[in-house]
């Protein structure tokens, strides 16, 4: 039984799974779904893709360690897959690797809710790989543990911050005409959500509810990452 697939959505799977290193792959009416949470049930993300981004004939299929598999399908170059009861063949040529899938009984569902909502938008800023690259710089150079949205008037500062000493980093945002000024709030979330997530081009919003939401849209492919927020004890 052959499995369509595409290199790029596997790729961007493999890039999420420092949130989770397992995976269940879901069949939904047009496509695939994967939905995954981190051990701290803090991070929660959604991927939706088309139907060919990993066809198979089954509901689900289930990867205990996904990047074990990932690396495994880039040792040829543009290699068949085919599934077999619980076994992938992964083929080129005269060459085949036999790789055993996981039950996805024995692998946890998220623990996240099937929706979760997000009543506002209450801030929004757009950024890009660079900027995404500039933070997890920062995020190093200062050992920052957390992030700190300050919203004010139209405009967002992100803040690096290292509880343990004075040093800092900031950089401002406008959000753009559409947002009108509102009431000057803060959101804290863990840095290490820029260490976990794919260098890509994002959507970020804030909810002053506690949630914050990064998306993503090339394509055939809609990302969505959820993170709450951090409450000071």
């Amino acid at each position: 039984m052959s499995i369509e697939y595409k290199k790029e959505v596997l790729s961007l799977i493999n890039d999420l799974t420092p949130i989770n290193p397992s995976i269940i792959i879901e069949k939904t009416e047009d496509g695939i779904r994967i939905a995954r949470d981190n051990a701290a049930h803090s991070i929660f993300y959604y991927l939706n893709a088309e139907k060919d981004s990993f066809d198979f004939e089954r509901e689900k299929i289930a990867f205990y360690n996904f990047p074990e598999f990932y690396q495994l399908i880039n040792v040829f170059n543009s290699p068949e897959i085919s599934l077999k009861e619980n076994k992938l063949k992964i083929s080129k040529d005269k060459s085949k690797i036999k790789y055993i899938i996981s039950d996805p009984e024995t692998i946890s569902e998220s623990a996240a809710p099937k929706g979760i909502k997000f009543p506002s938008t209450d801030a929004r800023l757009s950024f890009d790989v660079s900027e995404i690259k500039d933070l997890k710089k920062m995020i190093s150079l200062l050992r920052s543990k957390y992030i700190k949205f300050i919203i004010s008037g139209k405009s967002i500062s992100v803040n690096c911050l290292n509880e343990n000493h004075d040093n800092s980093y900031e950089k401002t945002f406008d959000m753009g005409e559409e947002f009108s000024e509102t009431e000057d709030f803060e959101m804290k979330i863990a840095s290490d959500i820029f260490t976990l997530i794919p260098e890509n081009n994002y959507i970020f919003e804030i909810c002053k509810g506690g949630i914050t939401r990064f998306s993503y849209k090339k394509d055939d492919v809609d990302l969505t990452i959820f993170v709450a927020q951090v409450i000071d004890e």
